[in-house]
């Protein structure tokens, strides 16, 4: 995966996830509704934005393109950081793991980064050992 495409990914996800201001992440059909900003969000991130100017994009969606007050301005500050997080993430090149095993196996080589990773887990969703 090159750094683009997993920086796109990783955007759509914390904008989807957690960002959610209209509230719809509990419904997979919605997964695309936040697709149109991504573009922007890369281009600010690449472009050496900090917190703060991501935080104000993403109120500027949510006033402008959304039509909503933001529920938490403190909010965004927070998803501003994940996004920070996950442009150094897609920059460094650290991937996900794409299996408990893997995740283990690279824990136990001295990795300790798994941003992105989406691990099934038994009912405990524990990863023991």
């Amino acid at each position: 995966m090159n750094v683009d495409s997993h920086l796109v990914h990783l955007v759509h996800d914390i904008l989807f996830r957690e960002w959610d201001p209209l509230g719809v992440n509990d419904d997979e059909k919605a997964v695309r509704e936040y697709s149109r900003y991504i573009v922007g969000i890369v281009q600010l991130l690449k472009s050496g934005a900090d917190e703060r100017r991501v935080a104000e994009h993403l109120l500027r969606i949510q006033e402008n393109e959304l039509g909503i007050s933001p529920r938490d301005p403190q909010r965004d500050q927070v998803i501003a950081a994940r996004l920070l997080v996950a442009y150094e993430i897609a920059r460094r090149r650290i991937r996900p793991a794409r299996s408990a095993e893997e995740l283990l196996e690279r824990y136990q080589a001295g990795e300790r980064v798994f941003n992105g990773s989406r691990i099934e887990t038994d009912e405990s969703g524990i990863l023991a050992g």
